[in-house]
């Protein structure tokens, strides 16, 4: 497989906005929200622009959201000196939620997805998680969650099979709900059932995770956990 892959910014439903912090309380009147997860080794995304207005870049593997005005979006990563990486186009209304994840590969150029997002927090004995691959070209693989310890068989399988982008269409985001603990996210390959990667991840209770898989510059793949909430 190709190790030049592309950056991969997947904008996933929950509401956008432009410019402040997010707000307390709920959103401003004709405003959305804006999150943005950066699964992306530090100093890989140089410069965020919405509608061409810079935006802060999220450290690695954390999340930080804004308040933008509803209505239709550019959002453009770029690398130092300048050079786009990936570029989405979206919309989203009053009230509205979106989340962009820039991920995919270290190395190459960029692809746009889009997909919904949630936009309520689980109660504290449970814990909300997705897995989001964000990598093209990838053979088909699956995606498989157990308690940490215990083998991988068919009541761990979470996403069959774990496609680019967006776990389904539309507005469901792809969350499923488990109780806290600590767990071995598996990611095999369907043709022979080999795992390609697997990440041990401890989720709490009242807690929102992604789970993104992303390509290193090595060309190996790798898991990266960002908690949302």
């Amino acid at each position: 497989m190709p190790l030049r892959r592309g950056l991969l910014m997947l904008l996933l439903a929950a509401s956008v906005a432009c410019g402040s912090t997010d707000p307390s309380g709920g959103l401003p009147p004709g405003d959305a929200q804006l999150a943005i997860l950066n699964a992306l080794p530090e100093g890989t995304v140089a410069t965020l622009l919405l509608d061409d207005a810079a935006l802060s870049v999220p450290a690695s593997g954390t999340r930080i959201s804004r308040v933008v005005p509803a209505g239709t979006h550019r959002l453009e990563a770029r690398a130092e000196g300048g050079r786009i990486l990936s570029s989405a186009q979206f919309a989203v209304s009053v009230g509205g939620r979106r989340t962009a994840i820039l991920g995919g590969a270290v190395i190459g150029g960029g692809a746009v997805v889009i997909a919904a997002d949630t936009a309520s927090l689980p109660r504290a004995t449970e814990v909300k998680v997705r897995v989001i691959n964000t990598v093209q070209g990838t053979p088909a693989l699956d995606a498989w969650l157990s308690v940490a310890g215990v083998p991988l068989d068919s009541a761990a399988r979470l996403v069959s099979p774990l496609e680019y982008g967006a776990t389904a269409g539309g507005e469901f985001p792809g969350f499923v709900i488990r109780p806290p603990g600590t767990y071995r996210l598996g990611i095999t390959a369907q043709a022979t059932g080999m795992v390609e990667v697997e990440r041990v991840v401890s989720l709490g209770g009242g807690e929102v995770w992604s789970l993104i898989l992303v390509r290193r510059s090595s060309g190996e793949l790798e898991v990266v956990p960002i908690r949302e909430a």
